[in-house]
C-alpha cells in the first residue's frame, strides 16, 4: 500500500495545496479449471493422465494430488489406479510474487470393468445317439479368464468339464459363467442345444 500525492507549490494568485489517495497493490488472482467435473475409469485401466488444466495465466507450475490413495495415486501427471471407489484429483498452484495460490479439482470414479462373453452359434443341434459333444469355445473380451459351465436341464444334458453328455431329447441352454474377480465384474453367455431323439425304423414282421 502506498500514498499517491499531488502537490501544487502555489503562485502569485493561489496558495500551495496538496491532494492524495491510497494505492493498494495486491497479487493477482488465478482461475483454474478442468473440462470435466467427473471422470470414470475401470480397474482394467492401470494408469491414466490427469486432465489438462485450463488456467487464466499461462506458464504456471502445478502439483497434483489424490484425496484417496486406496483408489488412485498421482505421480507428476500420471494417475495409477489402485482400487474401486471415488477420489478427488486436485491441481494446486502454490502462488508466487505476482499471483495468489489457486487450485482446481475433479472427481475420479473407479469401478470394476465389464467382460463381454459370446458363443459363435446361438443354437446347435445334435442327435441323442451321438452321446456327447464339446461345449463351444467362449469368445471373451478379456483373455485368461476361467469359466464354469452348466446345463439348464440335466434331464436333457449334463456337463463335466468341457464335455456335454446327452441324457434325453429336447432343448437345453448351455451356460458359460465367469464368477468375477477383483478387477472384472461377473459375466455369462449361453446358447441353445437341441438334441433330437433316436428313432428305430426296423421292421420285424412276418415274411
Amino acid at each position: 500500500m502506498t500514498t499517491i500525492t499531488a502537490t501544487f507549490d502555489g503562485d502569485d494568485t493561489y496558495n500551495p495545496a496538496t491532494a492524495s489517495y491510497t494505492l493498494s497493490v495486491m497479487k493477482a488472482g488465478v482461475t483454474l479449471s478442468f473440462s470435466n467435473a467427473t471422470v470414470n475409469q475401470t480397474l482394467a485401466t492401470s494408469t491414466t493422465s490427469v486432465q489438462t488444466i485450463t488456467s487464466s495465466v499461462q506458464g504456471l507450475s502445478y502439483t497434483y494430488t489424490s484425496s484417496n490413495g486406496s483408489v488412485a495415486t498421482v505421480s507428476g501427471t500420471t494417475i495409477t489406479i489402485v482400487g474401486t471407489g471415488s477420489t478427488t484429483i486436485t491441481a494446486s498452484f502454490a502462488g508466487n510474487d505476482t499471483y495468489n495460490a489457486a487450485s482446481a479439482s475433479y472427481t475420479l470414479n473407479v469401478t470394476k470393468a465389464n467382460v463381454t462373453l459370446s458363443f459363435t452359434n446361438a443354437s446347435v443341434t445334435a442327435s441323442l445317439d451321438d452321446g456327447t459333444t464339446s461345449i463351444q469355445t467362449v469368445t471373451s473380451s478379456v483373455q485368461g479368464l476361467t469359466f464354469t459351465y452348466s446345463s439348464s436341464d440335466t434331464s436333457i444334458a449334463t456337463i463335466s468339464g468341457n464335455t456335454i453328455t446327452f441324457v434325453g431329447a429336447g432343448s437345453v441352454t448351455i451356460i458359460a459363467s465367469f464368477a468375477g474377480n477383483s478387477t472384472y465384474n461377473a459375466a455369462s453367455a449361453s446358447y441353445t442345444l437341441v438334441i433330437s431323439a433316436v428313432y428305430d425304423f426296423s421292421y420285424t414282421g412276418a415274411v
